[in-house]
């Protein structure tokens, strides 16, 4: 396709194809970030999908034809629409439904999110476990699942790696390779990278 860039390997346009229709954008940028170990702004990754014309969520507009389920129902509600009550019950549907803190739901890519505070605060729990014990993730950093299942978030199974080094383990099919050739694949990966980063700093120093 004309004007399409094409260095994004397949796996990862399958991927935003899937869920961009239902992910906010900065949801977008994290799962994507944390699942291919990359650190694509979320500009950069809306232009990918509108240029793929991969299509977003509902924009709350109705289309052409879409009748509203209020329509021909006036004067069916027992107080006015503006009067205040309406948003009352909403409330009361609202708090019936609202998760307590502590609870754990599953992101659409398969992740724990835990809430964390009041009104709606939430994190996802391998971060949060991660942070309790040794504090931010650092800049150009990233946690990765050892054994590979997201919903395993015990602190034994989660690393911290740079991003550079977990997108170059991606691409070496690290979690498909034996388990006996993983720890010199991802030392091979940290070797790459550091040679980069000092050829970097020749070029630019």
């Amino acid at each position: 396709m004309i004007g399409v860039a094409n260095h994004y390997p397949q796996e990862q346009l399958d991927w935003l194809r899937a869920h961009r229709a239902t992910l906010t954008r900065p949801n977008l940028n994290e799962q994507f970030n944390a699942k291919f170990g990359t650190d694509y702004s979320g500009f950069t990754l809306t232009g990918v999908c509108t240029r793929h014309r991969f299509m977003a969520g509902s924009n709350g507009q109705y289309k052409k034809g879409n009748v509203p389920y209020n329509a021909g129902k006036a004067g069916l509600l027992p107080f006015k629409p503006n009067s205040g009550q309406f948003n009352a019950v909403g409330n009361q549907n609202s708090n019936k439904n609202k998760l307590p803190v502590g609870s754990i739901t599953v992101t659409s890519d398969g992740f724990l999110k835990l809430k964390i505070a009041e009104p709606s605060q939430w994190i996802l729990k391998h971060r949060h476990v991660w942070e309790a014990i040794h504090g931010p993730v650092p800049p150009k950093h990233m946690l990765r699942f050892i054994d590979g299942n997201p919903q395993n978030c015990v602190l034994e199974n989660l690393e911290c790696l740079p991003k550079a080094v977990s997108l170059l383990m991606n691409r070496s099919d690290y979690r498909q390779q034996h388990d006996a050739l993983k720890p010199v694949i991802k030392a091979s990966c940290f070797l790459k990278n550091a040679i980069s980063e000092k050829t970097r700093e020749h070029v630019h120093g």
